[in-house]
């Protein structure tokens, strides 16, 4: 068995329920949490340079 896969699968079936750090977030919080990550200039630094998401 993959315990690589096992746990990918495992953290995706948390995020699902809304879990983040092992605490219960509302809906709110998770799109929060999304928008901050997403904003997060350590994040945005990693990003293609090539990328158009407006094609």
């Amino acid at each position: 068995v993959n315990t690589l896969a096992e746990r990918a699968l495992m953290r995706l079936q948390q995020k699902l329920q809304g879990l983040e750090e092992g605490v219960a977030m509302s809906t709110e919080g998770q799109v929060n949490l999304l928008i901050q990550q997403a904003r997060d200039p350590n994040n945005l630094c990693r990003i293609y340079a090539g990328w158009q998401p407006y094609l």
